[in-house]
């Protein structure tokens, strides 16, 4: 799955990197724990430094934004809305997927990544149209993905564990 990596939120400048997902999403990266998961300045400042992925491609020269994008290989759809993670997993069944539980994910309350890969990267707005179909097939069982993740240069970080949060 063609994807570009980006080192932290500071990285404007997308690298363009052909990965197997089985792998781009089953690797974990170890992050220190925020000084207090209810405060959001405190989990933004370990998360800014997250290595990230974006299902977008960009031609050489252009920096991350709606510009230059020759590609997006993913839907991807993220629920922090509390939906159960079987629950909408079942939707997509018949569908070749990969999912991963989020940065401030919990038991208690279910924060999880939904991608979906195409064979070959299409053009913003057929991939804009998948997202939108995708999307509705969840809001029709009542299930509502973040709306921002349609923006097809959209940066996503990857696995995350910490320690206070690794079991």
């Amino acid at each position: 799955m063609w994807v570009s990596r980006l080192t932290n939120t500071f990285d404007t400048v997308p690298v363009p990197s052909f990965e197997p997902p089985a792998v781009l999403f089953s690797t974990w990266q170890l992050a220190q724990d925020p000084v207090s998961w209810a405060d959001k300045k405190s989990v933004q400042a370990v998360k800014k430094f997250l290595t990230a992925f974006s299902p977008a491609i960009w031609a050489e020269g252009y920096k991350r934004g709606r510009d230059g994008i020759l590609g997006v290989s993913a839907v991807v759809l993220e629920f922090e809305d509390g939906s159960r993670v079987e629950d909408v997993l079942e939707l997509f069944v018949a569908w070749k997927f990969y999912f991963y539980t989020s940065f401030q994910h919990r038991s208690d309350c279910p924060r999880f990544r939904l991608v979906l890969p195409f064979e070959e990267p299409l053009p913003v707005e057929e991939h804009q149209r998948a997202w939108d179909a995708a999307a509705a097939l969840c809001r029709g069982r009542g299930y509502e993905p973040d709306p921002t993740c349609r923006e097809p240069s959209r940066l996503y970080y990857l696995p995350t564990y910490t320690p206070s949060r690794a079991a």
